[in-house]
């Protein structure tokens, strides 16, 4: 990319894939917390695929004149012009590829799923023999010993105050753990479908491969004219699930 434009140098190691494994991790934790670091990813991202093209638009013409040039070149040397022309798009192709893959279902789960954060401060000072057995869950859901918290979560029974609550805290131990298709049937189970809930099943239905369910879903929440939040965090995976980048990637 231009070194003289204002990219994030991290954000432009990224693009590149020059980060370490550790380091690609850390950023991409840091892309799920930072809003204003997404949004700026979310821009240069397009750019960086405009400019892959845009450097390889000489080949185009090189093509075009190889049926001309070629009556004046020798075997040997029209073979080397074929094949630089066909490294040069080889580059487009794996660079182009490669970084559609960030448009995947996978890989547009694994940069927008955060679990749901353990609020629980306000309930220690309650008094109800359905409290404690949620916190314990949440207490080890928030040291994020989900196969832990799963099992505590499972726990609660309907007629507890705290069950709605508890089957999304659990799906969210179920994803974390990659279990999508059981999170999936446990959101369904929820009595309200809240736009937390809603979204966590779109999250679900996306890692598990169920593109057109999950398309439904981020559809519902972008209606939604209670939940700004949830509206705009939609419409960012929707803009994702449409790109036409995806039609390089198998889903």
């Amino acid at each position: 990319m231009d070194k003289n434009d204002n990219t994030n140098p991290q954000l432009e190691a990224y693009l590149e894939n020059q980060l370490s494994p550790e380091e690609k991790k850390n950023f991409e934790l840091e892309l799920a917390q930072n809003p204003a670091l997404f949004l700026e990813w979310e821009q240069d991202r397009r750019v960086y695929v405009a400019l892959k093209v845009f450097r390889h638009k000489d080949l185009v013409k090189e093509v075009q004149n190889l049926a001309t040039q070629s009556r004046r070149l020798t075997r040997r040397q029209a073979v080397g012009w074929v094949s630089g022309i066909a490294a040069g798009l080889l580059v487009l192709i794996l660079s182009v590829y490669g970084f559609a893959q960030t448009y995947s279902n996978e890989a547009i789960f694994q940069r927008t799923f955060s679990p749901y954060p353990p609020l629980y401060g306000t309930l220690r000072s309650q008094t109800s023999d359905d409290l404690p057995v949620f916190i314990q869950g949440i207490e080890v859901y928030a040291e994020k010993k989900y196969e832990e918290a799963a099992s505590i979560f499972r726990t609660i029974p309907a007629e507890n105050i705290f069950y709605e609550d508890g089957l999304l805290f659990l799906a969210n131990s179920l994803i974390a753990q990659n279990q999508y298709q059981e999170a999936i049937e446990v959101l369904s189970k929820s009595p309200r479908q809240t736009p937390q809930v809603s979204w966590y099943k779109g999250l679900a239905l996306l890692a598990a491969g169920e593109t057109d369910s999950a398309q439904k879903t981020f559809e519902a929440l972008i209606q939604n004219p209670e939940d700004d939040f949830y509206q705009k965090k939609s419409a960012i995976v929707l803009d994702d699930i449409h790109s036409p980048l995806r039609k390089l990637v198998r889903q």
